[in-house]
């Protein structure tokens, strides 16, 4: 972790705005890092999860990082660029659809929690997933266009993957129940007309019942006497069933009429201008009609979880597609990064070395008006009393120079190129020869703290030690201005070396003063 954070590979920073600034780091946003940099370019959820993945977990498999270069070096190809724009296009509304089907188990199928709330019906599973098997069929077609494309693991993975029939089958027997357009006008999933007879007939009575309930009022209105003028209405409330609404007399808590003396109305509720009522009439619909709008829901819920049954059969195809779009979307993510920042294609070997020719900081040169590319030439041994290497070429580096000369960010920028090289991106250089590196060791950074019983000081003993101690010879080890934590007022060399004197002297001192405890061994007399 120190490592990551001394080079800036993920930087992670509060929210400018106090009210995004949560106590589970809700808040948090990328800072500037080398992640930064990239993370915009991946379009979907799942492609910013694994190329954050890629930044934390390098690989040392020339196999796999040698595919990821390649498929890098064939998008970048002047025929294929216009290509890999379109496939870019397409990924910006693909949702990650593990969430989706894991929805889809939950029964959730209405709409998405997003931040805690409920998004509306334009953003339901059914939408998400109409969406996603449409890009993911288009996102096939333009791969068969790219030049190359046959010589790729991942385009195969995809021609693989993407079962045409199995997509275009799920796709119909979606769009064939749910009627995306008036799920977004009626505010809730619908299903489409044609689809369940008994569910067209319940509709159809639903929309023509306010005529039915015009001439029920009409009947009723007939047994009401003349002089009282009531003008009485029949209402349908789902979960409430039909009432008789009465004007009420102003003023006053009783309505204009409440039925026959001798058999009144049940009264149920009121509002400001009417009271409503129950009467034996009333009841009998219910009971013969029912809760019509109940019944339509009922029903419509019995058909869509038949339909999510349906779809959870491909869900492993769903999953499996969804993980290979984000694979994709990373890579694609590290090409246009490789376009946008001018950076060449590494040559990964197996060799203990380490030339770059033309390297500069991806970070240090956005903030300055120009930067300087520098060169790096360096060969470690293959192993023990080794001497295969170039004699002529280091294997250690000692950069010495003023304040503010640019030595900590020539260190860093090494060992960025080399982590680049590790993650299958292409590096900022004019060439660059990367040797497979186990470990990238740094004492760049102290991070000190006040729940740390230690000093400054040994925290960099503590870095070193553990540097020294992981280290191999195909180790990238770091080492920044050792020792400066010893100061507060300066950086005199003297200052430091006087410390380490001071603590040598007291740490001899100790030694012999335990060396009267520690027992000889006897010698054997011959």
């Amino acid at each position: 972790m120190d490592t990551l954070m001394s080079l800036q590979v993920i930087q992670s920073e509060a929210h400018p705005h106090i009210q995004n600034q949560g106590p589970n780091g809700s808040g948090s946003k990328e800072g500037l890092s080398i992640y930064g940099l990239f993370q915009p370019f991946a379009k979907t959820p799942q492609g910013k999860a694994l190329l954050r993945q890629y930044m934390l977990r390098p690989s040392i498999d020339l196999e796999l990082l040698g595919e990821r270069l390649d498929t890098i070096t064939i998008m970048l190809l002047s025929n294929n660029i216009p290509t890999m724009n379109k496939i870019v296009t397409l990924l910006k509304p693909v949702k990650n659809i593990r969430v989706v089907v894991t929805n889809l188990r939950k029964g959730c199928s209405g709409g998405v929690m997003t931040s805690g709330k409920l998004s509306g019906p334009h953003r339901t599973v059914w939408a998400s997933l109409c969406t996603f098997l449409y890009q993911i069929m288009e996102i096939k077609i333009c791969l068969q266009e790219i030049v190359g494309a046959d010589r790729l693991e991942l385009c195969r993975k995809i021609m693989r993957t993407f079962d045409s029939g199995r997509i275009n089958a799920l796709g119909k027997h979606i769009t064939d129940i749910i009627d995306l357009e008036l799920s977004k006008e009626e505010q809730r999933i619908f299903v489409r007309n044609g689809i369940d007879r008994d569910l067209d007939q319940r509709r159809d009575f639903y929309h023509g019942i306010e005529s039915f309930l015009s001439h029920v009022a009409e009947t009723i209105a007939r047994d009401i006497p003349m002089q009282l003028e009531a003008q009485i209405s029949v209402v349908y409330y789902p979960q409430i069933g039909f009432l008789i609404a009465v004007p009420r007399i102003s003023e006053t808590d009783h309505a204009q009429y409440e039925g026959p003396i001798d058999q009144p109305w049940e009264r149920k509720f009121s509002t400001e201008g009417y009271i409503y009522f129950k009467n034996p009439q009333m009841r009998d619909m219910d009971e013969e009609i029912g809760d019509v709008y109940g019944q339509i829901c009922d029903r419509e819920i019995e058909i869509i979880q038949e339909l999510v049954e349906r779809v959870l059969q491909d869900a492993e195809l769903l999953e499996t597609a969804s993980d290979v779009i984000g694979e994709l979307d990373a890579l694609l993510a590290l090409t246009q990064g490789a376009q946008e920042y001018r950076m060449c294609k590494p040559t990964m070997t197996d060799r203990n070395v380490l030339k770059i020719k033309g390297g500069r900081h991806l970070l240090q040169e956005r903030t300055v008006a120009s930067y300087i590319p520098n060169d790096t030439d360096m060969e470690g041994g293959s192993g023990e009393n080794d001497n295969t290497n170039d004699q002529n070429t280091p294997s250690m580096l000692i950069i010495t120079g003023p304040n503010y000369s640019g030595k900590s960010v020539y260190l860093k920028q090494v060992a960025l190129i080399t982590y680049l090289a590790h993650i299958g991106s292409y590096v900022p250089a004019q060439s660059a020869t990367i040797g497979i590196t186990d470990k990238i060791l740094t004492r760049i950074w102290t991070r000190e703290s006040v729940s740390r019983n230690q000093s400054a000081f040994m925290i960099d003993l503590q870095q070193m030690s553990l540097a020294l101690n992981l280290a191999t010879r195909r180790s990238l080890v770091i080492i920044d201005e050792f020792g400066k934590g010893t100061e507060s007022y300066g950086k005199s060399p003297t200052i430091f070396i006087t410390y380490l004197i001071n603590h040598l002297i007291v740490y001899y001192r100790w030694r012999r003063s335990c060396s009267r405890y520690i027992r000889k061994p006897r010698q054997s007399r011959t």
